[in-house]
């Protein structure tokens, strides 16, 4: 069976690669333009089960006003007023609730883990160079906020996920990198079986891979979908047609928009995020770990001389403007942990967007006809990604089930 794969990403990426891997002939499309906002190339590159908590939650309920009139500096909503953010708003309130918070945690826990597993064994398989690295840290700089969080982390806990608390010594035992760090460290959260790599060099290896497997890539903007009553007999594009016996849509924030078009509607929101890149990064310096500082919420990692450190969840449509108080609010939040920073001049910026559902669960598997999504995995999307495409390829050849391929079902 011939598959059209749209989008080039992490995610688009790996479902080609599970769909080869099942014997299928797949095409990737994928629009390959700089600025698009593509979460790939400007992640924090954490693969982290044990950071999986939803963000719809009673104590998101509780912060709503603050982050509506942006009185939270992470957080910043720019779009009041815009209808898509009116109605998935009120969808996500209506699943801040403690059951639905649980359930959506533990769901994304489980399909993360899954995904750690699968991804190290390809990176180990095929000898990917993308600067992997074991073990992260989440960072407090208050007990009661370290507590508060391992709290909440119980749950994750108790369904098997590595997660230790450590107090200031011990964090800067695990990494001696943040003892210059210009924060009051109470102490950590330890989570030594997630890890961190560059998803930007797997996905580029992994794309590499599937054509030398037989992939056949175009670039392409897509414009319709030919249809004969339910089932899509081709792709449109800017380019031509491309003859399909299934589609997959797999172009993260794009994927709404994508599936539009073929007669339903999928509720996704953008949350930008910033991705702010350093050059020669000297080895005696660089963190050896990745991690979250949970009181900035600003993220790091570092790969082969580079250091990433990403921030700033904004809700504003598709704008990939960068804002100057937000780059300050996270160029100062990595000069907080690595004053040396300072010495490498300015860091690359990139906008990425996470594709947000309202439930906080990504959609996998059959659409209508012979169309299947893979999309909304919103900051999960690095740690999801090849367990999402494992799930993908299941349903595609009809054989999806169990409590995973049920909860993530569109």
């Amino acid at each position: 069976m011939h598959v059209v794969v749209v989008g080039g990403g992490v995610i688009g990426t790996t479902s080609a690669h599970a769909l080869l891997e099942a014997g299928h002939e797949v095409t990737v499309v994928d629009r390959g333009r700089d600025g698009d906002g593509v979460a790939t190339n400007v992640n924090a590159g954490l693969i982290s089960p044990g950071h999986a908590l939803a963000w719809a939650s009673p104590a998101m309920l509780a912060r709503l006003p603050a982050v509506l009139s942006n009185r939270t500096p992470q957080l910043r909503v720019r779009a009041h007023f815009d209808p898509h953010l009116v109605r998935w708003g009120m969808s996500f309130v209506r699943n801040c609730t403690a059951g639905r918070a649980r359930r959506t945690s533990l769901l994304r826990a489980e399909l993360g883990e899954r995904s750690r597993v699968l991804l190290d064994r390809m990176i180990a398989e095929f000898a990917i160079d993308c600067g992997r690295a074991e073990g992260m840290l989440f960072v407090h700089t208050s007990d009661a906020a370290l507590s508060q969080q391992f709290a909440a982390m119980q749950v994750l806990r108790d369904d098997g996920h590595d997660l230790r608390a450590v107090d200031r010594d011990g964090c800067l035992r695990l990494e001696p990198a943040l003892a210059g760090a210009d924060l009051a460290i109470a102490g950590a959260i330890h989570h030594p079986t997630g890890f961190t790599a560059d998803s930007a060099a797997f996905t580029a290896a992994l794309g590499r891979i599937c054509r030398e497997q037989g992939a056949r890539l175009v670039s392409a903007d897509v414009t319709g979908f030919e249809s004969r009553g339910e089932q899509v007999v081709a792709l449109v594009t800017d380019r031509g047609r491309i003859p399909a016996d299934a589609v997959v849509v797999a172009g993260g924030v794009h994927t709404a928009a994508l599936l539009g078009r073929s007669g339903r509607r999928l509720r996704l929101y953008p949350v930008a995020g910033l991705g702010l890149t350093w050059d020669g990064v000297p080895e005696e310096l660089a963190p050896r770990l990745g991690g979250i500082d949970e009181t900035n919420l600003v993220a790091w990692s570092r790969a082969d001389g580079r250091l990433r450190v990403t921030g700033i969840a904004e809700f504003n449509r598709f704008s990939t403007r960068v804002h100057p108080a937000d780059l300050h609010q996270v160029t100062q939040g990595a000069y907080r942990l690595f004053p040396w920073l300072t010495s490498l001049g300015r860091p690359r910026v990139g906008v990425g967007f996470r594709p947000m559902t309202a439930d906080g669960l990504p959609k996998i598997g059959h659409w209508r006809g012979n169309v299947f999504v893979n999309a909304g995995h919103a900051n999960l999307g690095w740690t999801m990604a090849c367990g999402a495409a494992e799930l993908l390829a299941a349903s595609v050849a009809g054989q999806a089930d169990g409590p995973l391929a049920t909860a993530f079902a569109p």
